[in-house]
């Protein structure tokens, strides 16, 4: 969301000119989600769900989930999903808010004729079957400075899951590394 711009469904008399962050509420307000591989707030953006204090109207969820999309290089052989979540000076107001981000991510080698297999042979003369799986995931929420958060109740999830799968066969020489490296972060500065 870019700076300064406010994303509401609150119920207000008239929307129009009536303040979204001050107003009362005329009704409940509406739930608000993003979902995204990776959400970003900037400065002075605000996501509005709120209701005025012992209002008699429900307030409305605010959900950001960054679900990760692997990246994998062109061959094959390392994998990396990034789900990322950014707050740089934003306001939240809203009943129950949840932050998520996963990040999920597989990489599995096969002694099948790959690619990397045909240029070792090309290369030496010899057929050495060496096999290399590298895997990597990052989850994280990154609450900054002069952000602010009003909820009911909040809930911040940050999950990263990896696996590297090495499969390699030989009758002589064989070589297999698999590397899986899941991060999980959930950041609140000051």
């Amino acid at each position: 969301v870019s700076e300064n711009i406010i994303i509401s469904t609150r119920n207000l008399g008239d929307v129009e000119t009536e303040d979204h962050l001050t107003a009362a509420s005329q009704g409940d307000s509406g739930d608000l989600t993003f979902n995204a591989p990776e959400i970003t707030l900037m400065t002075g953006s605000k996501l509005l769900t709120h209701v005025e204090k012992d209002s008699s109207y429900a307030p409305g969820k605010i959900t950001l989930q960054a679900t990760a999309i692997p990246e994998i290089d062109g061959f094959g052989i390392t994998s990396q999903s990034t789900a990322k979540i950014t707050v740089n000076g934003a306001t939240l107001k809203g009943g129950t808010v949840t932050f998520d981000a996963a990040a999920t991510d597989a990489t599995t080698f096969d002694d099948d004729g790959t690619p990397s297999d045909a240029f070792f042979n090309l290369v030496t003369g010899v057929r050495v079957l060496a096999g290399v799986s590298l895997s990597r995931a990052n989850a994280e929420i990154l609450i900054n400075g002069a952000s602010r958060i009003e909820a009911d109740s909040l809930t911040m999830n940050a999950a990263a899951q990896t696996n590297a799968t090495v499969k390699t066969i030989s009758t002589g020489l064989g070589v297999a590394w698999g590397e899986s490296s899941p991060t999980a972060k959930v950041i609140v500065g000051d």
